[in-house]
């Protein structure tokens, strides 16, 4: 199964209540891919600017979220090992803090060795700039500004967040998961 496969029916399996998917220049391809997953219906939104890097893209996938939405989860699409029981606790971990009555927190990942990963689970009140993020950073710089902000779910098994960005690191994924 595709990678982009397998992050998708994480996303359609866990809590959320839709699945956005942006899309760059293989915008046909990424529709085929996702086609063949019975019950699945993203929405896909073409990012013109996908070429200035990863926050336009944030930015466009935020942009196309309703506009009465609670939370958004940005989750990149080449998290092989990504599944709806990790969605769902970083979901669970926000509706605590809903029912202490605190303002929401950013939920993200974190490692046993204390590196932040992806996804992450961005409450409403960020949407504004998450929206106007650009270039190749993402949103890490948000949620350094925002550390206090945040709520650390701990994962204890890398593997759930293996980010792929080359074939060696997925033969290195797979030769890890056998």
């Amino acid at each position: 199964m595709p990678i982009l496969a397998r992050a998708a029916r994480a996303i359609a399996g866990s809590r959320c209540s839709s699945l956005i998917v942006v899309t760059g220049p293989s915008q046909e391809r990424v529709k085929g891919v996702l086609a063949a997953i019975a019950g699945l219906t993203p929405r896909f939104v073409h990012n013109p600017d996908h070429e200035t890097g990863i926050g336009s893209s944030i930015a466009a996938g935020v942009h196309a979220t309703p506009a009465d939405s609670r939370a958004i989860v940005v989750v990149q699409g080449d998290m092989p090992g990504l599944t709806s029981a990790l969605i769902d606790a970083l979901i669970d971990r926000l509706d605590e803090a809903e029912r202490s009555g605190v303002d929401l927190p950013i939920v993200h990942p974190v490692l046993a060795d204390g590196r932040q990963r992806s996804p992450v689970l961005w409450p409403a009140r960020f949407r504004a700039e998450l929206e106007a993020l650009s270039g190749d950073h993402g949103a890490k710089g948000l949620i350094a500004a925002h550390r206090s902000e945040t709520a650390p779910v701990r994962i204890d098994d890398a593997a759930l967040l293996a980010d792929i960005d080359t074939v060696e690191e997925l033969e290195a994924y797979r030769a890890r998961r056998l």
